[in-house]
């Protein structure tokens, strides 16, 4: 027992350095699954806008009217529905949803 306080004393500095990591690793991976809960919630959000999207304009709505049904602006839809227009008439909710992420990166 005493020898082994004698390491840990000898060592201090690595000893924090390796608490403080772990410590720093086990709050990362938390927030790194905060982060992906998060995305995965903006994502189902957006794919239930796309179904919505895709309800409207198969009932043969356009932007304005879709706009006005939803209570926003028209520019607020637009890039969406321009996707979802884009991709008729198989209308892959999930390959709209990808295209919207790739057009929003570059």
């Amino acid at each position: 027992m005493i020898y082994q306080k004698l390491i840990l004393i000898k060592n201090r500095n690595e000893v924090r350095r390796v608490f403080l990591t772990e410590f720093d690793a086990k709050k990362q991976r938390e927030l790194d699954r905060r982060d992906a809960r998060e995305e995965g919630r903006q994502e189902g959000r957006q794919e239930s806008q796309i179904v919505l999207l895709i309800k409207k304009i198969k009932k043969g709505q356009n932007l304005d009217q879709i706009a006005d049904a939803l209570e926003t602006s028209p520019e607020e839809l637009k890039e969406m529905y321009d996707a979802v227009i884009a991709a008729a008439p198989e209308y892959d909710v999930k390959k709209i949803y990808q295209m919207l992420v790739k057009q929003r990166k570059v």
